[in-house]
């Protein structure tokens, strides 16, 4: 968000040709929640920005960071964001409490109400359903410590959804 669109033009011509970014929630009041210092419509810019560029992206989204409390949230509003923009990628990352973090110390006074696996998959399924994007590589390979999830959007995004239910009925 720092440079300048001519400084994004100089980085591709020198060889940048995709970023690896944390984008973690398209929803503005868990971003703010989370002290991220940073709105979807400001990551949406960025991101567009990076398109102008000729700079391709992949992106990491964390599902559960909302906590039960706001699951549906962040799965539509992230949903929503990721939309507007063209993520070659998009990287579910399991959320880790590490210890010492805020988020931690909420956790541990009961003001995070963490999400099992089960009900985080069910948040990424949910995400998959109201995702409209095109040739973007979806995958998570931290679903329930064990398995992966893969698939070509829009291509695959029944099979994504199919491969969530059986998991979920394990």
């Amino acid at each position: 968000m720092r440079k300048t669109d001519d400084e994004l033009a100089l980085l591709r011509k020198k060889g940048v040709e995709a970023l690896h970014i944390g984008v973690e929630s398209g929803s503005d009041p868990i971003l703010a929640e989370r002290k991220k210092g940073i709105t979807s419509a400001q990551t949406i810019d960025a991101l567009l920005r990076l398109d102008g560029a000729g700079i391709s992206y992949y992106l990491t989204v964390i599902p559960g960071l909302g906590g039960q409390r706001f699951s549906y949230m962040n799965a539509v509003e992230t949903a929503r964001m990721l939309n507007k923009v063209h993520p070659r990628n998009i990287w579910c990352l399991k959320l880790k409490l590490w210890e010492d973090t805020p988020l931690y110390k909420e956790a541990l006074a009961g003001n995070f109400d963490m999400m099992t696996p089960e009900q985080i998959l069910k948040e990424e399924r949910l995400l998959i359903q109201n995702l409209s994007v095109s040739d973007c590589l979806f995958e998570d390979t931290t679903v329930l410590d064990k398995y992966t999830i893969r698939g070509m959007l829009p291509e695959q995004k029944d099979v994504l959804l199919r491969a969530i239910d059986y998991l979920l009925s394990l």
